[in-house]
């Protein structure tokens, strides 16, 4: 997961199953600005589609893409 912050941010990143529910965090802290990337370990996760979810508190912005995980 890719992500470039203008701003230095508090961000919840975490991923959703198509319930709904969420299945993994992937990150949950204060980042300063700056290129960065995350990796989802999915692993032990069935096929099917996946959201991720990118929440930005400064900003209030939420972002969210959509994954189709194949095995």
């Amino acid at each position: 997961i890719d992500l470039n912050l203008k701003d230095n941010n508090y961000l919840d990143i975490y991923i959703v199953d198509i319930n709904g529910q969420e299945i993994n965090k992937i990150f949950k802290g204060y980042q300063t600005s700056g290129k960065y990337n995350y990796k989802w370990d999915a692993s032990l996760i069935s096929s099917g589609i996946y959201f991720i979810f990118i929440k930005e508190l400064k900003n209030e912005d939420i972002i969210f893409k959509k994954i189709c995980l194949i095995r």
